[in-house]
């Protein structure tokens, strides 16, 4: 409660009651009678070290860690075993967590009596830290843009060679530090030109593509796009990027920059899946 204020303490530590943590500051001092100077017409209230150092052997006393712990990289069960509240932990429980595809090939065999089938394949998605995540098994990393298609990853067309590691992208909430980090050891343990990309066919796509290190996009044959392709997959706000990509496009991608530009359409994750995805390389 007091820590992040503490570190940066040196005489006194002002707090201000204006905030949450604030408030439970000095109702914690209240209800041990350590009184603060009041400041700023009450809004809010300095502390002495000796007063500090009183609230840091009272709160070890009932089973807290010092003020001046660094909870930072902690996880909760590193956390619970300095304090009584596990949730001061610096690394929220998912944070690098990631969400694959695993197949369970037991089960699947199981049901379907040995014989293979794309569509009884079965998939489950699991969690797993990204941190200790055994790269080795895989020749492939594909990071998939949508949920849903993410869902039925196996119920696209794709080389049975590939071997890949199948991850969601994640949304503003959830996942996206574990694929970063992904990402970070694919980089450092495999290579670029491996690390694919499996999104929407459009501006923003390949505007993604490029910020990041993707080495090349899984994406269906041109003759397919150039047939499927619909400018309802082509939305407005899609122009703003336009210059932009132009600018950065690598040359590889440069004649499904130039179809998406030319046509004003694109072409959904939703829609590529009767037909065998291929790679674009980067490079």
């Amino acid at each position: 409660m007091l820590r992040r204020q503490a570190e940066k303490a040196n005489v006194v530590l002002v707090v201000s009651l204006t905030t949450k943590s604030g408030k439970e500051i000095h109702q914690y001092c209240e209800n041990q009678c350590i009184i603060g100077k009041q400041l700023d017409s009450g809004r809010s209230f300095s502390l002495s070290r000796q007063q500090l150092q009183e609230i840091d052997h009272r709160l070890v006393e009932d089973g807290y860690a010092s003020i001046y712990t660094d909870f930072s990289a902690l996880d909760r069960k590193q956390a619970s075993e300095l304090d009584v509240d596990e949730k001061k932990a610096g690394i929220k429980p998912t944070e690098f967590h990631l969400l694959i595809v695993c197949d369970d090939f037991a089960s699947k065999n199981a049901l379907n009596n040995g014989h293979y089938s794309r569509s009884l394949q079965w998939q489950f998605n699991v969690e797993v830290n990204a941190m200790y995540l055994d790269l080795s098994a895989y020749r492939y990393l594909v990071v998939v843009e949508n949920r849903d298609s993410f869902n039925t990853w196996f119920q696209y067309d794709t080389d049975d060679t590939m071997s890949p590691l199948v991850v969601y992208r994640g949304d503003n909430r959830l996942h996206t530090k574990a694929v970063e980090l992904i990402i970070k050891r694919w980089q450092n343990e495999k290579s670029e030109q491996s690390l694919l990309y499996f999104g929407d066919l459009d501006i923003k796509g390949l505007s993604i593509a490029m910020e990041k290190p993707y080495g090349g996009l899984l994406l269906p044959s041109i003759d397919y796009i150039q047939r499927y392709a619909s400018s309802a997959h082509f939305p407005p706000e899609q122009e703003k990027f336009i210059a932009s990509v132009e600018q950065q496009c690598p040359t590889e991608w440069s004649d499904l920059l130039n179809f998406l530009t030319q046509k004003r359409a694109g072409l959904r994750q939703q829609r590529m899946y009767d037909t065998k995805l291929s790679i674009y390389s980067r490079k």
